[in-house]
């Protein structure tokens, strides 16, 4: 009668020793995923401040508007190969489509990224899009689609936190402005000394 009831039971054991070690496993692998995304985000990051790359986005903040005012240069970004030694900002791009790519898939979380970036990437989209639309003339277009992507992204970002992403339940630190009252008295800031 014993060996009977512990063979009835011995099943549900069994049934519950799975169970937990199913949902043990869920945890770990989804421990595992932020791990990833993290590590993932933390190299796109780090990426961001490699001094080449800072250069190839300060011309495009800077000097390409002026650049592609020359329409040889802009001739230029039909043609196959382009040179990039003249299109730095293709680089650039480059990085976005990479990065777009990553969300897309889920390897880069992307509440994470915009959260961090979705200003910047709008930014960028705003200054490269006379580019890619030149480019796309004569390619497909689909060329350079995950940078669209993730500006597509950062826009819905920026709309669903229009004054930023602060926690509502942490209270705000009343930010002092000690120059505010010299900076309004119509001293100017930075005049040279005669």
């Amino acid at each position: 009668m014993l060996l009977q009831s512990l063979n009835s039971v011995a099943p549900l054991a069994t049934l519950v020793i799975i169970a937990v070690a199913a949902f043990a496993a869920v945890v770990q692998l989804r421990h595992l995923r932020a791990s990833n995304q993290l590590s993932g985000l933390l190299t796109i990051l780090h990426y961001s401040q490699d001094p080449e790359e800072q250069k190839r986005r300060d011309f495009v903040l800077n000097d390409l508007e002026t650049r592609m005012q020359d329409g040889d240069f802009r001739r230029s970004l039909t043609q196959l190969p382009i040179d990039p030694s003249v299109h730095i900002e293709l680089k650039v791009c480059d990085f976005f489509e990479q990065v777009g790519n990553y969300v897309k898939r889920g390897l880069i979380d992307e509440s994470a990224y915009l959260d961090t970036a979705c200003d910047f990437v709008e930014t960028m989209w705003e200054k490269l899009e006379p580019v890619i639309a030149i480019m796309r003339r004569t390619r497909d277009q689909t060329l350079y689609d995950n940078f669209e992507y993730l500006t597509a992204r950062a826009r819905l970002w920026i709309a669903r936190h229009p004054h930023g992403n602060y926690p509502r339940n942490t209270r705000r630190i009343a930010v002092r402005d000690k120059w505010l009252t010299t900076d309004s008295t119509g001293s100017r800031i930075g005049q040279s000394l005669e």
